[in-house]
């Protein structure tokens, strides 16, 4: 039996396969007054669930072993949701200034976007409220709001210590 001479070359060649690869962003969705928002994940170190002693302390002040709360909801043009107080969230942000918490009515999920479906606001459009709201997409046919935490809550913020 002889060999045969021509050797195929199919080993030698290498396959490629090409993937698509999707951009993400990753969100921590809450929501204020009935409106849902938007913070990026790496700005949100935790959420916590207040007690009532939390918010009877609360005035917008420094509060007894909670640390700094900070109202969101007016800058944003909303507000806190009148049910219990001890049903809402509290969102623990850390910012380069140092960390703050921010009642919020409701976090609803954290959840990875693809970075083409979240759309940039058109700044000459007066229906948006707040500068500090940057872009929107659309999650469970809503609206939802990506918040700037970083430059809302800069220094440049009257905030009452």
């Amino acid at each position: 039996m002889t060999r045969p001479q021509f050797r195929s070359t199919a080993s030698f060649t290498r396959r490629t396969r090409t993937t698509t690869v999707v951009e993400r962003a990753t969100f921590v969705l809450f929501s204020i007054g009935g409106k849902r928002f938007a913070a990026p994940v790496e700005v949100v170190d935790r959420v916590e669930r207040p007690t009532a002693a939390m918010f009877a302390a609360h005035d917008g002040c420094r509060a007894p072993e909670t640390g700094l709360f900070l109202d969101i909801a007016a800058p944003l043009g909303v507000a806190l949701g009148t049910g219990e107080a001890t049903s809402r969230r509290v969102l623990v942000v850390t910012l380069p200034h140092g960390a703050c918490r921010i009642p919020v009515d409701a976090v609803h999920e954290v959840a990875a976007i693809d970075a083409a479906l979240v759309l940039p606001l058109d700044r000459d459009d007066p229906s948006h409220e707040s500068a500090e709201l940057r872009a929107r997409f659309e999650r469970q046919e809503a609206w939802v709001y990506v918040v700037d935490l970083v430059r809302l809550l800069s220094p440049r913020t009257d905030v009452r210590r």
